[in-house]
């Protein structure tokens, strides 16, 4: 088993498709500082797995994609594939050339490849359990690692050591065996709580399981009592229907004397209803004669009031024309050179006075009139009130003549 061959792509200072391909015997890549040399080394680390930054000799992980330079772009993705010559069949796979290959996107996204198929990184650490082969092993040593073995530190040496000694895989199996004990022990506890969990429902479900025996008993006994219960109804129902029946011919007769009734009942209910008809009619037309009356007697009143003040207005006129007549005569008195001039005022004021008494006396004839008028629509309209009141208790009583007749109809 040996490597044959490294392609490398975007990865680093490699901005275009590099491939090294190794003969037998040994192979030297020789250059100046900073030609990339170290690179090889670590694409070589980095496609078998590695995932420390600071051993890549890079800050982050987007690092190991090619960031461009004055005259190139940068690159999106890193991908580095390295075959491997299985000819004796070190590797445990039927291919005798095996190629793993990783790419890394600028994004974050890692894959991993074999011989074309897509596969988990664990499986690339365990296709190389053993075999020497890995980005720790003593296959890729650097000056950092030979320190490491020249050191006291037993931790690290000895870490070498199973390597080259193939105990790797023994240990790495031990290690997952154990991790599979102390999760079958986690299983086991959690298998124990589970079972105390279904023991309280188990003794909870022997509580219902002697609440529903109970229960049943109850039912079975409650069933029996409603049997009974409906027996005694049905026993009760039997003997109704029983009676019922002896005394359906009595019930066929009453039914036809009721309905009889019923008709003469209706014909009597029809004969009030052409009454009540009537009586509202008249109710109506005496309802319009006093409202014409009341209208009458509204305007008659409205004169009256107007002729009232017109009566007091001549009273004062009266009063007024006497006081002057009266200083008139006292004047006639003061100015005895003026009085032929006064006899004629007092003439005229005296054919004033005579015709303000005539009219006043027409007015309280008209006035005496109307008051005449007023009583005798008064009159009238108690007499109309009284028999609107014997027309109400006429209505009324056959109202209740027809509620009485209607609730024996519909009993």
């Amino acid at each position: 088993m040996y490597l044959s061959k490294l392609e490398i792509f975007g990865f680093k200072s490699f901005a275009d498709k590099t491939t090294i391909e190794f003969d037998s015997g040994v192979s030297a890549v020789v250059g100046p500082n900073g030609s990339g040399k170290s690179n090889i080394v670590d694409a070589l680390r980095w496609v078998l797995g590695e995932q420390g930054d600071k051993i890549l000799r890079s800050g982050k992980r987007e690092d190991v994609v090619f960031n461009g330079t004055k005259f190139r772009k940068p690159l999106s993705v890193a991908e580095v594939a390295v075959t491997i010559q299985n000819n004796k069949g070190k590797l445990p796979t039927e291919y005798t050339e095996v190629q793993i290959a990783r790419r890394f996107y600028r994004s974050g996204e890692t894959e991993y490849y074999l011989n074309g198929t897509r596969v988990r990184l664990k499986d690339i650490k365990e296709l190389f359990i053993d075999t020497g082969i890995g980005p720790d092993a003593y296959s890729v040593i650097e000056l950092k690692m030979v320190e490491t073995i020249l050191s006291d530190i037993k931790h690290e040496r000895r870490k070498l050591f199973e390597e080259a000694a193939g105990v790797v895989s023994y240990k790495h199996n031990r290690d997952l065996t154990f991790n599979r004990l102390d999760a079958v022990h986690e299983s086991l506890l959690r298998v124990n709580d589970i079972i105390r969990e279904k023991q309280r429902n188990v003794n909870a479900l022997e509580r219902q399981a002697k609440r529903n025996e109970e229960a049943k008993l109850v039912s079975e006994e409650l069933k029996s009592w409603e049997l009974k219960t409906g027996k005694f109804e049905y026993d009760s129902m039997v003997s109704e229907i029983t009676d019922i029946r002896s005394k359906e011919g009595s019930n066929l007769d009453l039914k036809i004397r009721l309905s009889e009734e019923i008709g003469q009942n209706d014909i009597v209910l029809d004969n009030y209803r052409i009454q009540i008809q009537e009586l509202d009619k008249k109710l109506f037309g005496i309802n319009l004669v006093m409202t014409q009356k009341k209208e009458g007697i509204n305007l008659l009143e409205k004169e009256n009031l107007v002729l009232e003040e017109k009566n007091k207005n001549l009273v004062k006129d009266i009063l007024r024309l006497k006081n002057e007549n009266e200083q008139l005569l006292l004047s006639k008195e003061r100015n005895s050179g003026k009085q032929s001039e006064l006899t004629d005022k007092i003439k005229v004021l005296s054919n004033t006075i005579f015709i303000s008494e005539v009219s006043l006396n027409e007015k309280k004839s008209k006035v005496d009139v109307s008051i005449k008028i007023i009583n005798e629509k008064k009159t009238e309209m108690i007499e109309l009130g009284k028999n609107i009141k014997e027309i109400n208790k006429i209505v009324n009583g056959h109202k209740s003549d027809y509620e009485k007749n209607k609730i024996n109809y519909e009993n």
